[in-house]
């Protein structure tokens, strides 16, 4: 995960958080059982970000009861650019402004 990479998950992270959220970040193991995440239902940015970036992707669930859906998912792709949220679930567009106009800024 480079310099830019960073910056714009840890903003993710951080608007997630904000709105509420829950994240637990999946190993890509492909079973959906709770020792099969890096780490689990946690606002803690730090303990987030420490965990990602192993692999060449990671995706992120995220959970928020007082949202509609209360569900939904971030999809991480490391390929060195702005476009590392490569796809996101849609109810999540309100959320990901600010991480949106940071990676629009980044790209130049």
């Amino acid at each position: 995960m480079n310099t830019i990479e960073r910056k714009i998950i840890r903003q993710c992270l951080a608007d997630l958080i904000d709105a509420g959220y829950t994240i637990s970040v999946d190993n890509r193991s492909g079973s959906m059982a709770d020792d099969d995440y890096l780490i689990l239902r946690s606002r803690d940015l730090k303990a987030i970000m420490a965990v990602l970036g192993s692999m060449d992707e990671d995706v992120l669930h995220v959970s928020n009861p007082a949202a509609s859906p209360s569900y939904s998912f971030v999809h991480l792709v490391y390929n060195g650019d702005e476009t590392v949220i490569c796809d996101h679930g849609v109810s999540l567009e309100p959320v990901l402004t600010r991480t949106t106009a940071l990676a629009q800024r980044l790209a130049g």
